[in-house]
This record gives structure tokens, sequence and C-alpha cells, in this order.
């Protein structure tokens, strides 16, 4: 979502494993560290509705491919988003949605679980957009 120029905005969600890993802080620095604002923040519950409207690999018909997700993993990645509370942010900053996207790749190499493309998509620490569609999508849907 574009606001003057390249400030742009985009929203982070921080799932349930990342607050159980006490990793919040640590991802809201190195937000910050990259000149980023956390404008707006908000603790969610969601439920599977919610998370079929920002991660839609959720909504394919079970037995469907999705992602290279078998069903049993989709509803894995499901159960692990709605275990606890997640926070979202609100980010503002210039270049956001890339930086944010570059933040995910790193954050991730140094703290997320090792394993397959099963362990890694079900017990991932954040969600962030890869594109400026998405970024709307998800402003929209937690900060409307």
């Amino acid at each position: 979502m574009a606001k003057g120029g390249s400030q742009l905005r985009t929203a982070i969600v921080v799932k349930p494993d990342a607050i159980r890993r006490r990793l919040v802080c640590r991802l809201r620095q190195e937000v910050l560290d990259r000149g980023l604002k956390i404008v707006d923040e908000k603790e969610v519950r969601l439920t599977k509705e919610l998370v079929a409207r920002f991660q839609p690999f959720v909504a394919v018909a079970a037995g469907a491919p999705a992602g290279g997700l078998s069903a049993t993993v989709r509803k894995r990645v499901v159960e692990a988003l709605c275990a606890g509370p997640v926070r979202v942010w609100l980010i503002e900053g210039r270049d956001a949605i890339i930086a944010v996207r570059n933040l995910k790749v790193s954050f991730r190499r140094e703290h997320e679980v090792h394993g397959g493309i099963e362990a890694q998509a079900i017990y991932n620490l954040l969600h962030a957009p890869d594109d400026e569609d998405e970024a709307a999508r998800l402003v929209e849907i937690f900060f409307p």
C-alpha cells in the first residue's frame, strides 16, 4: 500500500511459536533496526476462517496439493496458528515490503526449527507478505 513515494505499509503476523519461544522483543528490534516503524499492533486469536483469508492454501480442497503441502500438513499449520495468540504489527517505512521480506528470510535462518518443508511450514515464526498485493490484503484484514 503506497504512502508518499517509496514509503509503504505492510503487516507482520508474529506466530504463536515465536511468542512461546520469547522471540517477540528480538523480532521487534530487528524491525526497528531496519529503519521501519511499528505504527499499530494488536494481539489476535486466529480462527481457521481468518487463517484462510491470509494463508490461501488453507482453503484448498482436501487432498489437493497446495504449495507442495499435503492436507495433513495444512491442517497442522492451521492448528499451530490457532494454538495461541498472535501479534500483528502494522509496519511503515521506506521499501517496507522488501525490508520485511528480507527480515523474514534472515530471521528464519537464525531462529527457525530445522527440518523438511513440512516442519518449516508448521513451526515457522512469522508471516510476512512477499509482494504489494499480499501486503495490502494483510493490512486490510488486520487493520481495516
